[in-house]
């Protein structure tokens, strides 16, 4: 019965590996693209002054002396909207502020060139303007061109749909379901946070940028290295557990396999330890790059003596397992090798783009992984005999 249940933990535990060490890939992948597809943000919330969300509403003030001509700190933080406290208070129809003289309607920033400013310090209009000093620094008045004019300051909704607003968007039905996952992606993008791209990528197809590139960076390399540190703990457990198997079914005990498998999980945690880690040396780097290579070719050679005893051993195991299924192991050990041999022949020899280096990288982590997925369905007869 020991023997069974260990069986059975392995064909899990490499099932397992198969699913996070895959997620660990694809699901950081495909966050970041989220991430950087993801353009709602929290905009103004025009209630607050008096203006109803539907074309043609609006608000308007005189523009004279007392106001600055519409420039006084104190007219300017009146008539702003401050940030919705909720993603769903915004408006749906777009707000414009404009400036009407004489019945010409002016963009506000045309407006400034009607004025005359007398600045004080040496600063610019637009730096006073958006100056968070308690007091003006500047005094305006208007050009001789408009001294009798009548100069209004309207803030009106037009007809066209607010694209930051939430309701116009195709999450807007969602948000009613799930407003914490959206106001936490909201307040995330608002910190300005450094992805890997300013664009969502698909490097399996175009290797627009590498796996590290990705997964090292906030809040990325939560995901990668989280579904990476317990791939670790589970190919702990896979590569013992395929120990005890052969010590108990075949009664050998010197399985290099083991050996090999117990050194790559040594390696990963190394390398996902490290991931972004901002030392900025070049010996490190090197002992970096070291690791990661020591983790590939350890697996390798793990998987490779694993499959080589499965094989010699096929006549004992026909009772646990599916001979077709190892025969299936060695046939994708076999092409992984003559893969790996070529391509590390084209890199002693020619330097390849970036591009293919990274499509490479991207596509042989994957495939590695595949081969968990066949230790999986591999005791499938063991356990259909329980």
């Amino acid at each position: 019965m020991e023997l069974v249940k260990k069986i059975s933990i392995l064909k899990n535990i490499a099932l397992l590996l198969f699913i996070f060490g895959s997620l660990s890939i694809l699901c950081s992948l495909i966050f970041h693209n989220y991430l950087v597809a993801y353009k709602i943000g929290h905009p103004l919330d025009y209630g607050v002054l008096s203006i109803e969300d539907k074309p043609g509403s609006s608000i308007q003030s005189v523009c004279d002396e007392s106001n600055k001509y519409c420039t006084s700190r104190d007219f300017i933080k009146n008539n702003k909207a401050p940030k919705t406290a909720k993603l769903s208070d915004c408006f749906v129809y777009t707000v414009k502020n404009v400036i009407v003289i004489d019945d010409k309607i002016y963009e506000f920033h045309e407006f400034l060139d009607a004025l005359e400013f007398i600045l004080i310090d040496g600063k610019n209009i637009s730096e006073l303007l958006s100056s968070e000093n308690k007091y003006n620094s500047f005094d305006a008045k208007l050009k001789k061109d408009y001294e009798k004019s009548e100069i209004r300051f309207i803030k009106k909704v037009s007809n066209e749909k607010n694209i930051e607003c939430i309701k116009n968007t195709k999450f807007g039905q969602l948000y009613k379901i799930f407003p914490f996952w959206y106001e936490y992606i909201t307040k995330l993008k608002s910190k300005n946070i450094t992805l890997g791209t300013s664009k969502p990528v698909n490097p399996f197809i175009y290797g627009e940028t590498s796996i590290s590139n990705i997964a090292k960076r906030f809040p990325i390399n939560f995901i990668f290295k989280g579904f990476l540190y317990i791939s670790v703990i589970l190919m702990f457990i896979y590569w013992r557990s395929y120990n005890y198997l052969f010590d108990n079914i075949l009664n050998q005990k010197r399985n290099f396999f083991y050996y090999f498998g117990i050194s790559s999980a040594i390696f990963l945690f190394l390398h996902v330890f490290f991931l972004g880690s901002e030392i900025d040396n070049e010996t490190f780097q090197k002992i970096r790059r070291l690791i990661m290579v020591l983790f590939i070719l350890n697996e390798l050679f793990a998987q490779i003596s694993l499959t080589r005893q499965l094989y010699l051993n096929s006549s004992k195991l026909s009772e646990y397992c599916y001979l077709s299924i190892i025969k299936l192991k060695i046939l994708f050990i076999f092409v992984i090798l003559i893969v790996s041999s070529i391509v590390i022949l084209i890199l002693i020899f020619y330097n390849l783009s970036s591009k293919i280096d990274y499509i490479l990288e991207w596509n042989y982590f994957l495939i590695l992984l595949f081969y968990y997925f066949l230790s999986s369905i591999m005791w499938k007869k063991i356990y259909s005999n329980l």
